[in-house]
């Protein structure tokens, strides 16, 4: 394993050291560390429910890619309501 994060290294609500919580669109909050529901515990990044439209990112550190095939995988739990909600990950080679 070259990069594993399962945010439980830091204390709530800060991100680990090179995680970027930033807004495309829309207002705070941000991104967090919480111990709200994690998929281990005791910690999970987080973003609220909010009443408005925003686009909340939350970009990781750069993943080196040495070895041939590289294979990524996320665990991820959310709960959205339909026509309201949406989630994605998106993955991009700079």
């Amino acid at each position: 394993t070259v990069l594993s994060e399962n945010f439980d290294g830091v204390t709530v609500p800060a991100l680990p050291a090179g995680w970027v919580a930033t807004n495309a669109s829309g207002s705070a909050p941000l991104w967090v560390t919480s111990t709200t529901t994690p998929d281990t515990a005791p910690n999970d990044a987080f973003i609220d429910d909010p009443a408005t439209v925003r686009d909340q990112l939350l970009d990781s550190v750069g993943i080196p890619s040495i070895y041939t095939p590289t294979q990524i995988t996320f665990r991820n739990n959310y709960n959205v309501e339909n026509t309201f909600d949406r989630a994605w990950r998106k993955v991009s080679r700079r």
